[in-house]
């Protein structure tokens, strides 16, 4: 049979269908890998509805290039003889300490330096390039075997002055008040303290039952917000290959504009861990994104871009929570050394 079998929702309905054929898979004896994705098709569901039903062989993906790094891992653990675990997404992996609960939080994790959105910041490109996963980008994205990296250096050497003249990287960041309101919900002002966004943060159905939302004091607390994105030139470019059937030469300059929107995030991440190590914090933060495990939905992308005033650097969401452009990240970090990945 089939190393591995794709299946993207959609729709809602879709993720009935999901379920019913990874029934199917497990009723018939099939070891077959199941990679779920599509716009209907949050993590979380996949780790507590869909992977039950084949165990150890669902996996979450965000997108074909998440897929291509899972079922390379999931390669690598089958030629050792290792190859059922537990769905995952590309963010939100489980950690050893599953079962132990969050200490509650008294006192505010740290004191921000500024409250409200920074300035729109121009991101070098060449720290990118020196931030960049390179070994992410010629395996996971690229699909070059270990043994081909030297031709996928070279690959890269090529791409990178056309990327940069295509490229527009930019960031903001910032800080905002916060609080944890009863067990599950986040508040959140804006710099103004005219808006209040409420954060519904899902509890673990099992074990600890824990929730992101704990990881706030419910008097007064602080939590950082970045949006970076490396600009629209390289997916159009890459789109234009598409459309010209260059389907190689699309797939390696969408894989490097995804990967230089990662390495963006990396950097904003970098700015708010060392404002965070500037306030005393014993911790750069853990990073988190909407849409992941633990997380509120993607939904949420629209007010976190009003809060840092985002369209300023050019992003904004479509009527799905999808990120334009597409080579974008948004995150929050939390700034708790406790803090880490689980799953609800």
């Amino acid at each position: 049979g089939a190393v591995a079998i794709g299946l993207s929702g959609l729709l809602t309905r879709s993720l009935t269908e999901m379920k019913s054929i990874c029934e199917a898979l497990e009723a018939s004896g099939s070891k077959s890998l199941v990679l779920c994705g599509g716009a209907a098709v949050e993590p979380s569901f996949v780790a507590r509805e869909v992977e039950p039903k084949h165990p150890g062989l669902v996996r979450a993906c965000k997108d074909a290039f998440d897929a291509a790094t899972v079922l390379e891992a999931f390669m690598d653990s089958e030629s050792s003889g290792l190859t059922k675990e537990p769905s995952r997404a590309n963010i939100g992996r489980p950690d050893a300490r599953r079962s132990r609960p969050i200490e509650p939080k008294t006192n505010p994790a740290f004191e921000p330096p500024f409250i409200g959105p920074s300035e729109a910041l121009s991101i070098p490109f060449a720290e990118l390039v020196a931030l960049m996963e390179r070994k992410v980008l010629y395996s996971s994205r690229w699909g070059y075997r270990r043994d081909e990296y030297d031709e996928a250096e070279r690959e890269l050497e090529g791409l990178l002055p056309e990327a940069e003249r295509l490229a527009a990287p930019m960031a903001v960041y910032g800080y905002f008040p916060c609080k944890r309101a009863g067990e599950t919900i986040l508040t959140v002002q804006s710099a103004d303290r005219q808006k209040v966004l409420e954060l519904p943060f899902p509890a673990e159905k099992e074990g600890a039952h824990r929730t992101i939302a704990a990881y706030f004091s419910p008097e007064k607390d602080a939590i950082a917000f970045f949006a970076v994105t490396a600009g629209q030139g390289i997916a159009r470019a890459a789109r234009t290959l598409k459309d010209e059937g260059k389907l190689e030469a699309y797939w390696r300059l969408h894989g490097l504009g995804s990967a230089l929107a990662e390495a963006a995030a990396e950097w904003a991440h970098d700015r708010i861990a060392a404002d965070l190590a500037a306030a005393g914090a014993q911790t750069r933060g853990r990073r988190y994104s909407f849409g992941f495990p633990a997380c509120p939905g993607t939904e949420f992308q629209d007010p976190l871009l009003e809060l840092l005033a985002a369209s300023r650097i050019g992003i904004s969401a479509t009527p799905g929570h999808q990120l334009d452009p597409e080579h974008s990240v948004t995150a929050f970090v939390v700034a708790r050394p406790d803090a880490i990945y689980f799953e609800t």
